[in-house]
């Protein structure tokens, strides 16, 4: 590969592998991976991080090619056309303007040590950088240059967007937004109601949005005059770390855990990118037109690419020979004095999702770091063990738990000191490995409790109170599930260990009144679990059954989820299960014994195992990347590990047409093209003859293999190309054996033509002159007009090599006044067929006797334009009676359809044209002929 600074590309082609153990909490881990990404096209993109570390890809992200630039940590990344920014620490801003093939820039003057965090552009010429102090800067001229802009800030400014060149904004820490309507010569403050660091946005049109820590999301519809807060409907409050919108008017959105969603509708309904990186995304890199994507994280070295366009996006794709490992860490173990688990006693703070709580036998436990470590907050020598535990989201000193007592009685307790002081406020048998209690989602004091033979009960002070609620009776409720944005639909699984099968429940008034929906095949269903953000998909699990239930109506039917029950999957005795709260796509199922625990990232389509220790709980899925799984030995946590080998293959070039042997026509446009490997800019020239000198044909992308090519006017038996990576023309490769250049050229010097005021009714006549400046003959096949009243004097004839002739047109007008019509002149010339434009206008002032009623004339199509399958009505009139053809041509002068030939007598005429469902959309030309006489109309075929 290249050298550095004449490329990014390291030096360093034997096999390497890249490991990367990604552990939540680990936070030194973040220099491992990348700090912002771009894609102009879906098919390159850019990946930069710390030590200057520079990543590209040319082939849509199947392979990656590591480099450096420097020294620093590249925070952001711009790729336009063949320019590449890259800004970081230091004040640093470098540019490229040949696709990496060489850099220029450094430390901008005034900036201090800037840490630049965002680049975002107005225009194909005007980049706007920002970073730390409230800094701004801006270039006019691709980056080539820099001027500071004041911005009216002091805080750390995360991320710009622009709507077009003067409108944008930029936001950051201690929830900063600023505004700009003149390009950013004035920047005014808008209020938001957070405080909360604002790490992205994103605009198109009148939409603009802005995202930041935990879960802060902000949106306006009217070019930010005003802005509404989103409701991400994710748990815990997830992290928007990356934004970005495209031309078409998709927005994407992701961070969390990885979660990727995209929406075509303004954020009324999303879509979730399905992608195997199960790490906390930190940034998006999305082509403008909407073409694909890639998204980067700070804790792993992997990148995952893919498609944006269809009506389900994706998936996202790691690079090829990448992989996604998973296992297990205990991370509290079962204390002593603890002689069982049930339920799940897992809970994350409702404020702050890095603080955990768990109870396991009489124990409360608290983890200040995502549960890496664990301290004890108090002992409840009164309790046995507890099935449940629940955190108030109003006050977070309040806590609820389904308790069983020294002396076996079962019991909701509560605290409202964080954990210390238990007081009783129900007493009711539960089923004995159920999870008794449901919060309402979107009622923070509302909780229900289904205890053994008895209807729900329900609480409206957070477990305070109790009180009888609905009239259906349980037997042994498992577990109970509500999804409150569904018309508050609750689901209970029913059912009694090795007694008869399970019921499943559903009420669609919040408990009112239920409906069993079907039984199960095992006597449990330990758990349900269901997500907002796909509101008609549900889960549920079985004991001591086969596999598990997945629903697609919000649990009016389960049927059993087809891959955990097919052949060689083998699955049963499925306990714990959970989606992930910030990617309904993220599905985790435990088993009670056959040490497995799976996960799918389809939303079930297909799960794949992974090693777990019997017995399991329950699963909880904070976020895609934070995983904990209840066992009955303690708690483990998800590890997670990716591993990328590459194998440099060097680069190569190899030219496949013009490769000798073709003839081209001067003025066509031929494809040269070529295949590469590892070239990011390919230079492509020609020549004459041996002796001339090279010429430059264009610069290309040279992973596309393709370039258009309007073949010159220089006639040659002995022309040469050839292709090489423009940076330092090696490799290179040239044609096998020289091409043509023959044949005619069309042009005219006269268009338009303007005949200027004839006599009504006698009209006019008037001239084009066409030359050919080829050195072969020049056939015309067909002169069509769109006009009636434009008659071409002829339609087919030839021009011998370097000649001219004349094209005369006769103009019959209609009436008085101005006129006018395009002649397509089609023929064998290179290009597309010669366009003249010609103009008339008919004078009334001549005394003549009144027109006849029947003129030689052809109506326009009707319909126009016709779709493919359907007809159009072609009205046409005769004077006299004559023989009649009445033909179509493509745009190209090709005949494709003859739907008169034969004598009509003089009068009104019509006649129905359907274009074949196969034919291609585009312009044709009906032409008819009568008497030596000839009229044409255009008519527009659709699909």
């Amino acid at each position: 590969m290249n050298r550095l600074v004449r490329g990014v590309w390291a030096s360093v082609w034997a096999s390497v592998c890249v490991l990367c153990a990604l552990t939540a909490g680990a936070r030194a881990a973040h220099a491992q991976g990348f700090h912002a990404a771009a894609t102009k096209d879906g098919v390159s993109a850019w990946a930069v991080g710390d030590s200057g570390r520079v990543w590209t890809t040319l082939d849509g992200g199947a392979s990656w090619l590591p480099g450096v630039v420097g020294a620093v940590a590249w925070r952001a990344v711009d790729a336009n056309a063949f320019t590449v920014l890259l800004a970081g620490d230091s004040a640093r801003i470098l540019r490229s303007a040949d696709a990496g093939g060489t850099w220029s820039g450094g430390a901008l003057a005034g900036a201090g040590t800037t840490r630049w965090r965002s680049l975002a552009r107005g225009s194909a010429t005007r980049v706007f950088a920002c970073g730390d102090g409230g800094r701004i800067a801006r270039s006019d001229d691709d980056g080539a240059t820099w001027s500071l802009q004041v911005s009216g800030s002091v805080q750390a400014l995360r991320a710009l967007a622009f709507r077009d060149s003067l409108q944008g904004w930029a936001c950051g820490d201690a929830g900063v937004l600023l505004a700009t309507s003149d390009a950013g010569a004035h920047w005014a403050s808008v209020s938001l109601p957070t405080a909360r660091a604002l790490l992205a946005a994103a605009a198109h049109g009148a939409e603009v949005w802005v995202g930041g820590e935990a879960g802060a999301c902000f949106h306006s519809r009217d070019a930010g005059a005003s802005f509404a807060a989103y409701d991400l409907k994710a748990g815990e409050q997830p992290d928007v770390r990356a934004l970005a919108a495209t031309s078409t008017g998709a927005l994407v959105l992701a961070g969390g855990g990885g979660f990727v969603r995209v929406s075509a509708d303004d954020g009324a309904t999303w879509s979730f990118i399905t992608h195997p990186l199960l790490a906390s995304i930190a940034a998006l890199g999305v082509a403008a037109n909407g073409a694909g994507g890639v998204a980067v994280s700070e804790l792993v070295r992997v990148p995952v690419m893919g498609a944006l366009t269809g009506p389900a996006p994706g998936p996202w794709s790691l690079p090829v020979g990448a992989t996604v490992t998973t296992s297990w860490a205990k991370v509290l173990a079962l204390p002593t004095q603890t002689t069982n688990v049930r339920g799940n006693t897992l809970a994350v703070h409702p404020r702050d999702r890095h603080i955990l709580y768990n109870m396991l036998g009489s124990t409360l436990f608290r983890s200040p770091d995502e549960g890496e470590h664990w301290n004890v907050v108090s002992n409840l020598s009164s309790v046995s063990r507890v099935n449940e535990l629940l955190i108030s989201p109003k006050d977070t000193a309040v806590f609820v738990i389904a308790a069983v007592s020294a002396g076996g009685a079962r019991q909701i307790m509560r605290c409202t000191d964080g954990g210390f002081t238990w007081t009783t406020t129900l007493t009711h048998a539960f089923g004995e490995y159920g999870t008794p209690i449901e919060r309402h989602p979107l009622k923070p004091d509302t909780l229900y409790f289904g205890g053994e033979n008895d209807t729900l009960m329900r609480s409206l002070d957070f477990g305070l109170t109790w009180r009888h609620f609905g009239a259906g009776v349980f037997r042994s409720p498992c577990d109970l599930a509500m999804l409150a944005d569904s018309g508050e639909v609750l689901l209970v699984a029913d059912g009694v260990t090795n007694l008869g099968l399970v019921d499943f429940w559903r009420s669609s008034d919040a408990g009112a009144t239920f409906v069993r929906t079907q039984a199960g095949s095992s006597s449990e269903a330990p758990a349900i679990a269901l997500s907002r953000l796909r509101p008609r998909r549900a889960y549920v699990t079985s004991w001591s059954g086969i596999g598990a239930r997945d629903s697609d109506d919000l649990g009016a039917t389960w049927p059993l989820c087809p891959d955990l029950n097919r052949t060689g999957q083998n699955v049963s005795q499925t306990w714990g299960v959970d989606v992930a709260h910030d990617d309904p796509g993220v599905v985790w199922v435990g088993t009670f014994a056959g040490g497995r625990a799976y996960l799918s990232l389809n939303g079930g389509a297909t799960f794949n195992p992974t090693t777990l220790p019997n017995p399991n709980y329950s699963m909880v899925a904070r976020d895609r990347s934070t995983v904990f799984a209840q066992q009955g030995d303690g708690l483990y946590k998800l590890r997670i590990a990716t591993a990328m080998p590459w194998a440099g293959s060097g680069q190569s070039v190899q030219l496949t047409a013009p490769n000798g042997g073709e003839t081209w026509t001067p003025g066509s446009s031929q494809a040269i093209t070529w295949n590469a490997n590892g070239i990011a800019l390919a230079r492509i020239e020609w020549r004459p003859s041996p002796l001339a000198p090279w010429q430059m044909v264009a610069l290309a992308d040279g992973y596309r293999g393709t370039f258009k090519w309007t073949v010159p006017a220089q006639f040659t038996d002995a022309a040469e190309s050839r292709v090489s990576d423009a940076w330092d023309a090696a490799p290179l490769d040239a044609a096998d054996a020289p091409f043509a250049i023959h044949g005619p050229l069309l042009s005219c010097a006269d268009a338009p033509a303007d005949l200027g005021v004839a006599n009504l009714p006698a009209g006019g006549y008037g001239t084009f002159t066409l030359r050919n400046d080829g050195d072969r003959a020049l056939h015309v096949s067909a002169v069509t007009s769109d006009r009636f009243t434009f008659v071409p004097a002829r339609t087919t004839f030839t021009v011998p090599a370097a000649s001219s002739d004349t094209l005369g047109v006769r103009f019959v007008p209609a009436g008085a006044g101005p006129d006018s019509a395009m002649l397509i002149v089609a023929s064998d010339a290179g290009g597309a067929p010669l366009a003249l434009r010609m103009r008339a206008s008919a004078s009334a002032a001549v005394g003549v006797a009144d027109p006849p009623s029947l003129t030689f004339a052809l109506a326009p199509p009707a319909p126009d334009p016709v779709r493919a399958g359907a007809a159009t009505r072609l009205r046409f009139e005769l004077p006299r009676a004559a023989r009649v053809t009445l033909e179509v041509f493509s745009l190209q002068g090709q005949r494709i359809a003859t739907l008169l030939d034969g004598e009509r007598p003089a009068g009104r005429h019509e006649v129905a044209f359907m274009p074949e469902p196969a034919r291609a959309a585009g312009v044709y030309f009906v032409r008819l002929r009568a008497g030596g006489a000839s009229l044409a109309r255009r008519v527009l075929v659709l699909r």
